[in-house]
């Protein structure tokens, strides 16, 4: 339980990451793991990529 994020959270990272911030950048900001959000992003790009395909 302690591994995951909040939905507010993953809404965050999505927002930032559309404002071209680095997975770095937003890792600080929210006091994440990079790979943490770096994770995040790479989930929302793919559900993306599939809504697109269908």
């Amino acid at each position: 339980m302690a591994n995951e994020i909040s939905m507010s959270q993953k809404q965050t990272i999505a927002v930032l990451h559309a404002q071209s911030l680095s997975n770095r950048s937003i890792a600080r900001m929210l006091a994440l793991y990079r790979q943490t959000v770096g994770r995040q992003v790479w989930t929302v790009l793919r559900s993306i990529t599939i809504a697109f395909q269908l």
